[in-house]
């Protein structure tokens, strides 16, 4: 079962002059169980790691459902989320940012399926800052 993902602000993205990232133009403040969690503002994100041949079957990594739960695990990975447990701030791990981008996408109206296949994806692929 998953534990709901509920945002408190939006998410506001802007270009950059390199490549296809964004940058985090506001902070993205949301709530996760226990947790709240901050994605500071300034913050390049790319979105979902979906790879080309499988744009056609999931969609492109930039657009989609999938936009803010890749945002949250991004940064994850690299240690730029802030993630806080009764105010305090904790260090979590790729099990908990993996657990994290799949109960995120099951808030977002991803399907139970789709949702798998992606966190099964990060789960077996992702590296972040453990890798």
């Amino acid at each position: 079962m998953s534990t709901p993902v509920h945002y408190t602000t939006r998410l506001v993205l802007g270009d950059i002059e390199r490549d296809d990232r964004m940058e985090v133009v506001r902070p993205l403040d949301a709530v996760y169980g226990e947790y709240t969690l901050v994605v500071p503002a300034g913050v390049v994100v790319d979105g979902a790691s979906i790879p080309r041949f499988f744009w056609r079957v999931i969609g492109p990594p930039m657009r989609g459902p999938w936009l803010r739960a890749s945002v949250l695990h991004d940064t994850g990975y690299t240690g730029e989320l802030v993630v806080r447990y009764e105010g305090v701030r904790v260090e979590v791990d790729k099990p908990w940012c993996d657990r994290l981008f799949h109960d995120a996408l099951i808030a977002e109206g991803v399907g139970a399926r789709k949702a798998w296949i992606m966190w099964q994806g990060v789960c077996r692929f992702g590296r972040g800052r453990w890798g």
